[in-house]
Order: structure tokens, then sequence, then C-alpha cells
């Protein structure tokens, strides 16, 4: 080993007292001429009291303090969970709020069915496949019609006729007159 060769590889068995020998020998000379050197023995020294300090107190019940001490010293900290009641509170007055809502709608689940509440006959209309909503329109106001149900897989519509009419024909009268709207109207029956 000259003068400009550091013997960095040795250095930590030098520390370690593990060297011996001719190689202790020539270590220590080369480190009366050169600080780097002996900085990094410096170094390797303060580097193995710490582990040695360390690994005296490894004992699982002293780790998770000298972890928050060390945290703490590092300014890294668990976050803040100020918010957390905050968002229990909302949630909770979510859940309260649609329970109240759930408990408090009306037993018929609130929904009237069109033409439910209408007093009338219901009859069965199968419209030519031609017909366009307004043909099928104007035929509906002609007889006082609502349209409750279809069209069904055969094409069938269900049309509550209103009872009594305002121009005061019957039901029957009405029928005849679907009857003659050919080739708009092709079926009417009774339900």
């Amino acid at each position: 080993m000259n003068e400009t060769t550091h013997p960095d590889e040795l250095l930590p068995f030098y520390v370690n007292a593990t060297l011996e020998g001719e190689e202790r020998i020539r270590v220590e000379a080369h480190l009366e001429h050169c600080a780097c050197c002996r900085q990094e023995v410096d170094f390797l020294r303060t580097l193995r009291a710490g582990m040695q300090a360390g690994a005296s107190a490894t004992a699982p019940e002293t780790a998770w303090p000298r972890l928050r001490r060390a945290l703490r010293q590092t300014g890294t900290t668990r976050p803040s969970r100020r918010w957390l009641p905050a968002a229990l509170a909302a949630s909770l007055l979510v859940i309260v709020a649609q329970t109240a809502l759930l408990l408090n709608r009306p037993e018929s689940g609130g929904y009237t069915l069109s033409g439910s509440t209408l007093s009338g006959e219901v009859v069965q209309l199968r419209f030519d496949p031609s017909a366009t909503e307004a043909d099928i329109r104007r035929v509906l106001q002609a007889v006082e019609g609502t349209l409750i149900d279809g069209p069904g897989a055969l094409g069938v519509y269900r049309v509550r006729l209103a009872s009594p009419a305002a121009d005061g024909r019957s039901i029957e009268a009405r029928l005849a007159w679907l009857r003659s709207q050919q080739p708009t109207v092709r079926y009417v029956a009774r339900d």
C-alpha cells in the first residue's frame, strides 16, 4: 500500500478492532498522513457507537416510544383528525333524515295510476300500425278516452271512456263511432 492508495475496504475492520498484524500496521501508518481516511474512521466510530447504543434498546416495549420521539424530532406527526367528529355527525344526520323520509311516506306509495280515479268503462283498441300519434290522439279526444295501458304484445291499448260523456253520448254510441274509424282503428272491444 502506498501513500496514494487509500485502505477504504480495511477501515471498518480497523474500527471494529478485527484487523490484525501487518494490515493493521499499514492502516495506522496511512492514517498518520491522510486526513481524509481519519475523517472516515471518525465517521465509522460514530456509526458503530450509535449502532451499539441502538442494539441495547431493541425491546418491543421501547420501540414505539423511540419511534414517536424520532418522528417528533423530524417534525413528522400523525395527520390531524379534527374533521372526524364533524364527518361522523354529518353521516348520522343523513341517516336520520333518510329514516324519517322512509317512515313517513304514504302507504299507497304516493303514486296514482293514470285514470284510476276516473269513472267510466274500459275498452280495448288496436290501431293501424301506420296510424300517427296525431291520428290516435284525435280518436281518443273524440270519444273522451284516456289511455291507461298498452300497447300490449298484440298492439292492443286499454282506454277508459269517461262516463258520463260531456256531450251526453252513451258508451254504446262511442263504441259504434270507434268501429267506424277504419282504417285508423282496427279492433274495438269491451275490456
